[in-house]
């Protein structure tokens, strides 16, 4: 999800008319997780990658315009002095134009390399750069000690070699229960009650606030901005949700996976 996307109104108009549409969607589903897993995220991601599709062409469309604009000007036979002023403001719009699409670029580099209100120069467009250049991964020696240079292959690569590495692994379920009675609880049992109250809204949106900004997001794709953002609008089913997480430990398991290996991006970068 992209972070700027959240300033712009008709993404937030109708996502609040949206919102009311899945919230009615929720008798359908057993719970609030599962309506969450299941059905809300995958529509917020539709609807996110519609209108960032939208945007973009319009971007496009807008500055041919613009440019369009100008070479009539230029190919007319009115005088100068006419001609003058209205390339000026043509000029004017698409600055405007190219800033506001500018403005991605500085998501792209660290913090200690601009500052607040900073508008994006030519360093911060080098410095973005030379970053995805210095991260993207050309080759990688698998297993066997073959180097693989076609992009699909490095994915498989490093998609073979997580599930091998981090992949479920047999377990001693007496080992467990052994465990569980040699660890000491570093909690005193009069503070279990309180520690098991239901999450309030106002703890929720102060660790939301208390996160990182324009970081990537989860398996999920949402990012932290987009809850946020559009708080006022989602509060009450967030609050629902996570209550019934963590007082009911119930977490629905995601939906099997296709078969076809997704789990790293088609342009491979580290």
């Amino acid at each position: 999800m992209d972070p700027m996307l959240r300033h712009d109104e008709n993404i937030k108009r109708r996502i609040r008319y949206e919102w009311v549409r899945w919230r009615n969607h929720k008798r359908y589903y057993p719970d609030v997780t599962m309506w969450w897993e299941r059905y809300v995220k995958k529509q917020l991601r539709h609807l996110i990658r519609q209108e960032d599709s939208k945007h973009n062409k319009g971007h496009r469309l807008m500055e041919n315009h613009l440019y369009g604009c100008i070479y009539d000007i230029l190919r007319s036979d009115a005088p100068e002095t006419e001609n003058l002023p209205a390339l000026r403001r043509y000029k004017a719009k698409i600055v405007r134009l190219h800033a506001s699409w500018m403005k991605k670029v500085l998501l792209d580099n660290n913090a200690q390399d601009k500052i607040d209100g900073e508008e994006p120069t030519l360093f911060h467009i080098l410095k973005m750069i030379n970053r995805r250049e210095t991260w993207a991964i050309h080759q990688v020696q698998d297993l066997q000690r073959n180097i693989i240079t076609r992009p699909q292959d490095i994915i498989n690569t490093f998609v073979t070699h997580l599930r091998q590495t981090y992949g479920p692994i047999a377990l001693d379920t007496t080992c467990i229960s052994i465990l569980e009675n040699i660890i000491q609880p570093t909690c005193p049992m009069k503070y279990s009650n309180q520690l098991e109250q239901p999450i309030t809204c106002e703890e929720i949106l102060t660790a939301m606030r208390a996160g990182a900004r324009h970081r990537a997001p989860g398996t999920g794709g949402i990012s932290l901005e987009f809850h946020t953002s559009k708080w006022e609008t989602i509060k009450t089913e967030i609050h629902n949700l996570l209550n019934q997480i963590s007082l009911h430990k119930n977490i629905t398991p995601l939906p099997p996976t296709e078969t076809r290996d997704h789990s790293l991006p088609s342009k491979v970068q580290w």
